[in-house]
């Protein structure tokens, strides 16, 4: 039976961590190497640590996937909470503006900071298809969630 409680921040953690995987993933298989935006990010995040050359691939693909992981779980609730408050037409309004800041974000400000993120969005146009994954994401979440049809919660 459907819930009526509004949309869940932990369902849009995951739906968000999906969805954002499946377009690095999209994003790597067209390069030629599906793992390709995680193997970076891990290499980024391990800097100079010393491992054994024929670990380096897996424990850096690891750790990538780790890293973005967490990073999705805590951004995808994160923006689900700043969107809830609007319904309707301004729910939608509010995920795309929220979805598009976010991934313009880790376009422009992100990388140069902390040093990870350039493996992820290259360009603009890796940007905007990480932005619809992440709206998407955020658009479903009441209706995952279980929020029943005609409530307020959206």
């Amino acid at each position: 039976m459907a819930s009526n409680s509004r949309a869940r921040p932990g369902t849009a953690a995951l739906l968000v961590f999906v969805a954002t995987t499946g377009a690095l993933l999209a994003f790597g298989w067209s390069d030629g190497e599906p793992t390709k935006a995680f193997r970076q990010a891990g290499r980024m995040l391990l800097g100079v640590v010393e491992l054994p050359e024929s670990a380096i691939p897996a424990t850096a693909t690891a750790l990538g996937l780790l890293h973005h992981m967490v990073i999705t779980l805590v951004w995808g609730a994160l923006l689900l909470l700043a969107a809830r408050p609007f319904r309707g037409h301004r729910y939608l309004w509010a995920v795309l503006a929220l979805a598009v800041t976010f991934s313009l974000l880790n376009l422009w400000l992100v990388p140069p900071i902390f040093g990870v993120g350039y493996a992820v969005v290259t360009s603009v146009w890796r940007a905007v298809p990480l932005a619809l994954s992440i709206a998407l994401a955020l658009l479903v979440t009441p209706w995952a969630s279980g929020v029943p049809e005609g409530t307020s919660a959206v």
